[in-house]
């Protein structure tokens, strides 16, 4: 499984995997990190590079669909979350390394024309 596989893996499984002071955190199902702590220390040094990779600007542009699902997912009502993705689309903002990989998976989810697949 490449980085980005177990990123998604642990994600779809509860775990949320970011990077903290430069450190590998995991945070979510305590059974699932338990269960993942041999793979994660084996991967560490790879899934940090993937991850810090990630806090750079996105190679694509955020698109407002995802990214508008992105804030509600979060908690936002709709509106405000329309204006937040508008705001950081306008802006060229981008999300931490973490939160990337929770958008990125809303992404794989969405079809080009915006429509939930």
């Amino acid at each position: 499984m490449n980085p980005e596989e177990l990123v998604e893996y642990c994600f779809d499984n509860g775990v949320e995997l970011f990077i903290e002071n430069g450190n590998l955190k995991a945070r979510g199902n305590e059974n699932q990190i338990q269960m993942l702590a041999s793979t994660l220390k084996e991967r560490k040094a790879d899934l940090v590079q993937y991850l810090e990779n990630l806090n750079k600007r996105p190679s694509e542009p955020y698109q407002e669909e995802p990214l508008t699902r992105y804030f509600m997912a979060e908690g936002w009502p709709y509106e405000a979350a329309i204006g937040l993705a508008r705001g950081m689309i306008e802006r060229g903002s981008f999300l931490p390394a973490h939160e990337q990989v929770k958008y990125l998976h809303l992404l794989a989810n969405v079809s080009p024309d915006g429509t939930t697949l």
